[in-house]
């Protein structure tokens, strides 16, 4: 799907001008992420993997690689959070293989084959009643897109807390337990959200005002022409409209690098798929309102430039 040129120059110069900071935030800190590895390393041993597990974490942020991945999924599959330590096993194949570590890749890709059987799942689905796209939903505080919705989401045993929240009504909130079975299974649990609440009735609109006749209106002043008027309500939405394509071109590059966690060279999950069908969704959103944005604001310039001003007059009374 091509992309709009104008579109694509100012995100390629505002990467430009965040590169040098951006960069300089990112570097590596290989000390102080050894330093943390071997403290979660030495925790690991003693069993503490509660605190292990988010040492590994600090080192990964500070120095991304294949053993601190395969590391910490095995820290969080010792704590009893399969899914979690599933999805990192997935990035520890994911990176072995774009950096060529071809042992390390089967290491994890066996680590996920042997985590799927014992995974807990979590269905939300939405009501019957309601448009799955007129609330927002999370899952323990994380957003989920509406095509998310029914699919089967790998999840740690534990509570776990969905909230729906529609325009106009308070948030509905739904908790639920995730346990695994004493054989090593897991049945998926349900969430059905409930129905939004119908709005209230609109009031009766006040009796039309009845003119006989008997004032005379003032007399107008002079105003600008109706095709001023209508340029400066182009020009207005034409700048809305461009204002949302570049919110949806960022949430579409967002909702992209969130799905390539779940991505691998042996293919997606459901949620990873899901995610990239929301990206492809919002960027051919973004596409349309920069073509309609572009297309109001200038024809909304031109209305204004060419436009005759309106005499003066007054309006002409009947009794």
């Amino acid at each position: 799907m091509t992309r709009p040129l104008p579109l694509l120059a100012a995100a390629a110069l505002l990467s430009l001008s965040l590169s040098p900071s951006l960069s300089r935030a990112a570097a590596p800190d290989a000390a102080a992420a050894e330093a943390s590895f071997a403290s979660a390393r030495a925790l690991m041993k003693q069993g503490r993997y509660a605190e292990a597990c988010p040492a590994l974490e600090a080192s990964l942020r500070l120095d991304p690689a294949v053993g601190t991945l395969l590391n910490l999924g095995e820290c969080l599959e010792r704590s009893g959070r399969n899914a979690s330590a599933w999805l990192r096993f997935r990035e520890a194949a994911a990176m072995a293989l774009h950096t060529g570590q071809r042992e390390r890749e089967a290491i994890a890709r066996d680590r996920v084959r042997a985590l799927e059987p014992t995974l807990c799942h979590l269905v939300v689905r939405p009501s019957p009643s309601s448009p799955s796209d007129d609330a927002l939903v999370t899952r323990d505080g994380e957003v989920l897109s509406p095509s998310a919705l029914g699919l089967r989401i790998p999840v740690d045993p534990g509570v776990h807390v969905v909230v729906a929240t529609t325009a106009g009504s308070a948030p509905r909130r739904v908790e639920i337990t995730v346990a695994a079975s004493a054989d090593g299974g897991c049945a998926d649990a349900v969430v059905d959200l409930p129905a939004s609440p119908r709005a209230s009735p609109a009031r009766a609109a006040p009796a039309p005002h009845l003119d006989l006749g008997l004032t005379r209106p003032a007399p107008e002043r002079a105003s600008s022409s109706p095709h001023r008027t209508t340029g400066i309500l182009l020009g207005g939405t034409g700048l809305a409209a461009l204002g949302a394509s570049a919110a949806f071109a960022l949430l579409a590059a967002d909702t992209k690098a969130g799905a390539a966690s779940a991505c691998t060279s042996a293919g997606c999950t459901e949620l990873g798929r899901a995610r990239l069908h929301d990206a492809g969704a919002y960027a051919d959103v973004a596409t349309g309102a920069f073509v309609l944005g572009t297309a109001l604001l200038t024809g909304g310039i031109a209305l204004w430039l060419f436009a005759p001003r309106s005499a003066p007059g007054t309006k002409s009374a009947t009794r």
